[in-house]
């Protein structure tokens, strides 16, 4: 195990395992999403070179309401990279989990104010963070790493590591396992 835990929970690189349960809404089976998930990787792949316009085309190409998701619930812009990581392109951190070799994320970051630079803005709720993601936040590096062996031993898969995270249930869960008060 490395003794550095991720810095988020949404992330687990080392057991090659995505969040994206804050990424939709009334998420529907996993073949579905699993469904949508590959179309929108197809879309995002697509796009031989990235530049922010084609970046807000892709963002935009179901529809310009941040309210309309796939069929599935899954947010249009969750993709699968090849690198095994299932997340959006659109992140403005999305370089600290893949290469700019691989993909370069195209918006810059340091010209214009948070809005302008950050693509999901009024488009997703930027701010929203789930109860994993806040209790992780406190936690020890210590505690973190225990997290992440309790999640390597459950064996999740991504699908069901998200819609726990998103039902607020998984936190919950590897707590009272662990013996802590919720």
């Amino acid at each position: 195990m490395n003794i550095n835990p991720p810095p988020v929970p949404c992330q687990i690189p080392e057991l090659n395992i995505s969040c994206y349960g804050c990424c939709g809404r009334d998420f529907k089976s996993k073949e579905e999403v699993q469904k949508d998930l590959k179309l929108n990787t197809q879309d995002f792949k697509s796009i031989q070179y990235p530049t922010q316009y084609k970046m807000l085309l892709f963002r935009d190409r179901l529809s310009p309401d941040p309210d309309i998701v796939t069929p599935s619930g899954l947010c249009s812009n969750v993709v699968e990279f090849n690198s095994g990581c299932t997340a959006c392109p659109l992140h403005p951190l999305i370089n600290t989990l893949i290469e700019k070799k691989k993909y370069n994320y195209p918006f810059n970051k340091k010209k214009h104010t948070s809005q302008q630079r950050d693509p999901r803005f009024g488009y997703c709720d930027v701010n929203y963070e789930c109860a994993t993601f806040k209790y992780y936040n406190h936690f020890s590096n210590k505690q973190k790493i225990e997290f992440v062996q309790w999640v390597k031993q459950k064996d999740y898969d991504n699908y069901t590591y998200s819609m726990k995270n998103g039902d607020n249930i998984l936190i919950e869960e590897f707590m009272q396992e662990m013996g802590w008060r919720v």
